[in-house]
C-alpha cells in the first residue's frame, strides 16, 4: 500500500501474484491503478484461507474523498497457477481494487479522530471542600 500511495509502480509489480504478472508489464499495473490516487489506507484485518491463501481487509481513501474497502488475496505460488507452500507470495491487483464497500470519508478508520469533550475540573473552595460547577440540568 505505501508503494501504491507513492506511485511506485516497479515496486508495487515486484510484489504481484505470479499469474497476474505473467505476460503483463509495470504500465498494465498502472493502466490499472489509473484514476486510483490513493492517499491513505487502513488495514482491518487479516485472515488465513488455507497454507496458500491470506486475505487483507483494507480501507482504502482514494484524493477525491472516495473510502472503499477491498479485500486483497495474497497467493503463494512456486509458478503461474501452481500454487505451493513454499513459493513467491504475491497479491492479486485486482483483488485490492475491487470495492466490496463504498463509504462515506468521515468513516474513514484512520482518519484522525476528535478527543472527547474534557469536562470542567472541580473547584476548592477556600475552606477546602470541592464544588462542582452547575449545569442547569
Amino acid at each position: 500500500m505505501e508503494a501504491w500511495k507513492k506511485k511506485d509502480y516497479k515496486k508495487m509489480f515486484s510484489l504481484c501474484q505470479l499469474t497476474w504478472k505473467e505476460g503483463k508489464s509495470v504500465k498494465d499495473l498502472e493502466n490499472l491503478l489509473t484514476g486510483r490516487v490513493l492517499t491513505g489506507y487502513a488495514l482491518i484485518s487479516t485472515s488465513t484461507l488455507n497454507s496458500v491463501s491470506r486475505k487483507f481487509h483494507y480501507e482504502l481513501l482514494y484524493d477525491n474523498g472516495t473510502v472503499i474497502r477491498v479485500m486483497a488475496n495474497v497467493i503463494c505460488e512456486k509458478e503461474p497457477y501452481k500454487t505451493a507452500t513454499h513459493g513467491v507470495w504475491g497479491v492479486s491487483p485486482l483483488s485490492a481494487t475491487k470495492a466490496i464497500a463504498t463509504l462515506d470519508a468521515p468513516e474513514f478508520t484512520a482518519a484522525k479522530k476528535k478527543a472527547p469533550a474534557r469536562k470542567p475540573a472541580a473547584k476548592k473552595t477556600a475552606s477546602g471542600k470541592t464544588t462542582k460547577k452547575k449545569t442547569g440540568k
